[in-house]
């Protein structure tokens, strides 16, 4: 019920106090935990009960209906007390809280309040941040590593096994993992190796985001290449056997195939109406068979993207498909518990691939199918953790493997018919398949983890390799010729573990230096021990306690664990309390708290650098103390390790301001903790762009090395009080700020002088050098007026349908979609992105402008995610002020600000474009998004006039051309501080006989164009090819620059193709000569549809033909070309196209092209299309 005091809610409080304590002694930092635990669920947000909020100090004087509900020095008069004491009353009663039944509080927990309001009701010493305390829940385990994914490489007998994140390589013969291939985003779904098993492809995702494929060398275990496509994660991948196609299949329902030299897409195939959970390529290298959750497996043409047949049978989801080694049979299985079989003709045409049996294979949903090497065997395994092994001739069940511990998530063939089962409790199961009976794995030793393994350089120490057959380990090794490691003489020896001693020297180099175990067969896999300048204490060996400046390395075991952890200190005595256990290979998320010797929480942090916790402390009396971990989710397990240092020297982090001019002598001072009292340090002059400064190990402890960005800026500190808009600070051209978030509703403003019409770059930097703050900047007028920049009135009305949207995606399903133009302004909820490409089919999404892999953001606007059915419009932009037109929508008016980069290339950094609408001063506002406010939320603020650039890169950096055709290659361009003009890219060098795409243009707004170079039959070139040199240029403020750009390094003629490709005027014959080095030329006028004609010449490619038309300028289209684009059919030798432009398209002139794609990528010489004027 409503309380007339205000205060009837604050019905529970949890510390109790240890008697009466004096006046000074407590700090509302003590009760402000208790209240938010337990009066904030009815006493914040403004539908507070009784208007009563109790998430300050200030609101608890503020009070509620009845007012003040604490008066400072006077407990007694104060309602809260009254209230806790039952001395308050209403309409003759007394009211008590809690109320009702609720256990009422302690004479010393009402002292507590009663001796901080006797003492004045002060603030907090230090800022408080309300923290929700919830119920510490164990986990009855730790969750364990998924298998989803396996692969195996017969050649060098090597296994890949797929989890989250990460993709495992094991040896075949011996089972040990070999190494690990991290960086994954998301579950590893599928792997394959190429033919020789040198390189791995592995694919996974965030769901409703992106798709990836990682191409891994396994020999060494790099990185070769990252593919990005697809709008969500990808399930599937199949490699064809030479290796020239890869095929992924993603939950976004398409599947794309890559050209894996080029590493390009060749095709997107968006058919399917569900996701796709499997592919297959058959043994020739061109038909591939896709199983979808649409219940069907449709058959493709991969060299020409076409679709072949579509397999229907199924009446449920299919999961799983595999081709015979010979390529006449198919397997299919899925959702209704049934193998079915195909037999598949060499066309794979329509009506050509009957069904030759259905089988009910397993009681539950058939997850994933694998066919042993000889083709002889097939593996099925199911939800209902059965596997069974199959007859491939006559699909007669000939095993069945004991029932698994989880879902078999994976299965793969090894020699010899051994069959390894990836389960999804993590675990790998390996069996005969012949008899069904496990096949134990060769006994080799394993490295898995190590026990105490921190070592205080210049000394000694022991420690215990933990693993499995370590029996014969013979030989330790160290990474570091100032570390040595050895086995312990006379000390007992298991297959478990081993007792070692360890020595650094004086010198050592502090942080990781791996070890690892040597034997007969060769070596283990390393581990890291840590080298340290302070003691180490370990829990096992020593009792839970640690002095003063040294280490402690525990294990939060089993889960729900908490460590206490005791150590002496004395009053006054500064100390930092540094908490590892992520970036030292821990698998815990663990907290801290320091507790004082009469049991109450002095400190306590959960966050912090690295997100791992830092923090820092004065005991206020000398005495026994106590570190408290446990684990933020209440986990806990062997893996679970963590170190802990208790220091004396200041933990350093950062500097303040957070760069420096590049010429020497400003000083920087240190951020971290416990470093308040340290001088600053004076910087020399340098080029460089950063500085890494060299600080006093006794005095200072790092987690990293600390770097000081060096720029040309005057580099200032923001002033206080300039919280108003009459007391900002003034920034003079060329200066820029570091300032801080001082609280949660702290806004720093800042005055900078402009004329009018001159252009401004606002720009903060935070998170990209390691802070905490998310800001957010505005342009106001000097009252504190935001400036309008733009008012837009809407002009038709849309929503998002089929599903919402994050804030990354870039495009989205819209209602309305054929009334809108490209390149309209879509207005969402104060996002406005434009339109960049219609949908491509029913099935498809109107694609907006994208930047660096995002959709960008006009008029500075930020991203924000949108759900299903929000309405949007269709808008146009007009000056500031103009009326509303009355068409019955609304319109909205915009102002300057920003809170992340449009652009999408600076994270949470703001970065914001301003106009002076006049002269005079205006002011910048900077805010902290989210509300987060201390000394690691600083930000760096620059004001400044923009630098328009730009940069390109180039695809390909070396041709092989065939004489009579051509090959093409894209620059693409990386657009600075709003440059959006039109980029013009000349290129030279090319002998007699050559023709290539020069000019190109990449058009304003746009971020790629795409040129051909194209030899004829009588090009005079050596036999070492050529080089082609190239110049961009574009124009800034009406002045023409030009600067070098990424060139052709070379060029080479290759061996004729066999196929050659023509781009022609309709009236053109097909004898039309190649020679000619002057481009025809085709005229279309905006809205016009004109014909063209697509020729070739066939040398030994008969079959079909797909193909594109590249660099069109925006708006031209090659139209009505149905769901499998321009195609030509076997046999054929033209067809007609037609081109399309909308009414908008301006006069230009644009080289083209067409390429095909199932020759090699031949392309047609250049054509020149020329838009003309429609008058």
């Amino acid at each position: 019920m409503k309380s007339a005091f205000g205060i009837l809610g604050l019905w529970c409080f949890l510390a109790a106090a240890g008697g009466v304590r004096s006046a000074d002694a407590v700090d509302f930092a003590e009760l402000m935990p208790i209240l938010t635990q337990h009066c904030a669920e009815c006493h914040t947000g403004k539908d507070a009960d009784g208007s009563l909020v109790v998430d300050s100090r200030d609101a608890l004087l503020k009070g509620g209906e009845s007012g003040p509900a604490v008066r400072p020095g006077q407990s007694a008069e104060s309602l809260l007390v009254q209230t806790l004491e039952g001395r308050a009353e209403k309409k003759g009663k007394k009211i008590v809280m809690p109320p009702g039944r609720k256990e009422k509080l302690s004479s010393a927990q009402i002292a507590l309040f009663k001796s901080w309001i006797d003492g004045g009701a002060k603030p907090p010493a230090k800022a408080v941040v309300a923290e929700l305390s919830v119920p510490k829940v164990p986990v009855r385990s730790q969750p364990k590593p998924s298998v989803f994914s396996m692969a195996y490489a017969s050649g060098p007998q090597r296994l890949a096994v797929g989890r989250h994140g990460k993709v495992e390589l094991w040896d075949g013969k011996d089972r040990s993992i070999q190494r690990t291939l991290e960086g994954h985003r998301g579950d590893v779904t599928s792997l394959v190796f190429n033919a020789d098993g040198s390189l791995l492809y592995a694919a996974s995702g965030r769901p409703g985001q992106f798709g990836e494929i990682r191409v891994w060398k396994t020999a060494d275990g790099q990185l070769q290449h990252l593919y990005e496509g697809h709008r969500d994660a990808i399930y599937a991948l199949a490699l064809n056997a030479a290796g020239s196609i890869l095929a992924s299949g993603s939950y976004d329902q398409s599947i794309v195939l890559w050209d894996p030299d080029r590493r390009v897409a060749k095709h997107t195939l968006a058919v399917h109406n569900g996701a796709i959970f499997d592919l297959a390529f058959r043994a020739d290298g061109r038909l591939l068979a896709s199983a979808s959750l649409d219940r069907t497996v449709k058959l493709w043409d991969a060299e020409a993207g076409l679709r072949r047949d579509t397999l229907s049978q199924s009446s449920r989801e299919v999961y799983a498909a595999v081709f015979s080694r010979d390529g006449q049979r198919l397997w299919t299985a899925g959702a209704d518990n049934r193998i079915r079989v195909y037999q598949i003709s060499p066309s794979a045409a329509e009506t050509t691939n009957p069904l030759l049996e259905a089988r009910y294979a397993h009681e539950g949903a058939v997850l994933k199918l694998a066919l042993s090497e000889d083709g002889n065997r097939l593996a099925s395994g199911a939800d209902d953790g059965t596997v069974k092994i199959w007859e491939t001739s006559s699909l007669k069940e000939t095993t069945a493997l004991e029932r698994q511990p989880d879902w078999p998530s994976a299965l793969a063939f090894l020699k010899n018919n051994i069959l390894a089962v990836g389960r999804l409790d993590g675990s790998i199961g390996y069996y005969e398949a012949t008899t069904g009976k496990s096949a134990s794995p060769p006994a080799q030793p394993e490295l898995t983890r190590i026990e105490s393994r921190g070592l205080h350089a210049g000394t000694s120490g022991s420690g215990i390799l933990v693993g499995k057959n370590l029996g014969q380990v013979r030989e330790l090794k160290s990474a570091s010729p100032k570390v040595k490691v050895r086995l312990e003489e006379g000390a007992t020896r298991s297959e478990t573990e081993l007792t070692v001693v360890w020595t650094a020297e004086a010198d050592a180099p502090l942080g990781p230096v791996e070890i690892w175990a040597v034997w007969e067969g060769g070596d283990s896999g390393r581990k890291p021990i840590y080298i340290d300048d302070v003691p180490q204490r370990f829990e096992g060996t020593n009792a839970l306690s640690m002095k003063v400046d040294s280490s402690f390395w525990g294990k939060l075991d089993p889960a729900g664990d908490l460590d206490e952890i005791e150590f002496e200190a004395r009053a006054g005595q500064g100390l930092v309390v540094d908490l590892r256990s992520s970036s030292l290979g821990g698998k815990g998320s663990p907290s801290i708290a320091v507790i004082d010797p009469k049991g109450r929480v002095v400190a306590e942090s959960r966050g912090g650098d690295s997100a791992e916790p830092i923090l820092e402390f004065e005991p206020a009396t000398s005495g026994r103390y106590r570190l408290r971990l446990r684990d933020r989710m209440a986990a806990g397990s062997t893996e679970h390790d963590y170190r802990v240092t208790l220091s004396t020297r200041g933990m350093v982090t950062g500097v303040f301001p957070l760069a420096a001019h590049r010429q020497g002598g400003q000083e920087v001072r240190l951020e971290g903790y416990l470093v308040r009292k340290a001088r600053p340090v004076r910087l020399e002059s340098t080029e460089a762009n950063e500085t890494e400064l060299n600080l006093d190990s006794k005095s200072f402890r790092l987690r990293q090395p600390v770097k000081v960005p060096r720029t040309a800026f005057t580099e200032i500190i923001e002033r206080e009080s300039n919280d108003t808009p009459t007391t900002a600070q003034i920034l003079a051209p060329g200066e820029a700020v570091s300032g801080r978030m001082g609280s949660a509703t702290d806004a720093d403003y800042f005055s900078f002088a402009a004329s009018e019409g001159q252009d401004f770059v606002i720009e903060t930097t935070a998170t990209r050098w390691g802070t905490q703050a998310d800001t957010r900047v505005e342009i106001l007028w000097p009252d504190g007026r935001p400036v309008q920049r733009v008012r837009l009135q809407a002009m038709r009305n849309t929503a998002i349908n089929f599903r919402p949207i994050d804030s990354n995606s870039g495009g989205a399903r819209l209602d309305h979609y054929e009334e809108m133009e490209l390149n309209q302004f879509l207005y969402l909820r104060g996002e406005v992105v434009k339109l960049f490409r219609m949908p491509q089919g029913p099935d498809s999404e109107m694609a907006f402008y994208s930047r660096n892999g995002k959709r960008k953001g006009y008029f500075d606007t930020s991203a924000m995610a949108h759900p299903i059915e929000e309405v949007g419009y269709i808008v146009e932009p007009h000056p500031p002020g103009t009326p509303p037109a009355a068409n019955g929508l609304p319109s909205f008016t915009l102002t300057y600000a920003n809170d992340d980069d449009a652009d999408r290339k600076f994270g949470a950094d703001a970065k914001l474009f301003f106009r002076a609408p006049r002269s005079g001063s205006f002011l910048v506002r900077v805010t902290e998004s989210r509300g987060g406010f201390g000394d690691r939320f600083a930000y760096r603020l620059e004001v400044r006039e923009p630098k328009p650039d730009f940069a390109l890169t180039l695809n390909e950096t070396k041709l092989q051309v065939a004489r009579g055709s051509g090959q093409s290659f894209t620059y693409t361009a990386e657009r600075r501080d709003g440059f959006e003009g039109e980029i013009q890219i000349d290129l030279e060098g090319q002998p007699e006989g050559v023709r290539i795409s020069s000019p190109l243009l990449i058009q304003a707004g746009h971020m790629t164009a795409s040129g051909v170079v194209f030899v004829t039959e009588k090009a005079k070139i050596e036999s070492s090819g050529f080089s082609l040199t190239a110049r961009a240029s574009a124009s800034f403020g009406g002045v023409r620059i030009e600067k070098n750009v990424p060139s052709l390094i070379r060029v080479e003629v290759k061996e004729a193709p066999k196929l050659f490709v023509r781009l022609e005027a309709v009236e053109k014959s097909a004898a039309s000569a190649q020679e000619s080095l002057e481009p025809e030329v085709l005229v279309i006028r905006p809205g016009q549809i004109i014909p063209a004609m697509l020729r070739v010449s066939r040398s030994g490619h008969d079959d079909l033909i797909t193909f594109n038309v590249g660099n069109l300028p925006h708006g031209v289209i090659v139209d009505n070309i149905g769901l499998n684009g321009v195609l030509m059919p076997r046999g054929e030798h033209e067809r007609e196209i037609f081109l399309h432009a909308a009414r908008w398209v301006a006069p230009q002139e644009r080289l083209c092209f067409a390429v095909e794609n199932q020759a090699g990528r031949q392309t047609s010489r250049p054509v020149l299309l020329r838009v003309a004027s429609t008058n």
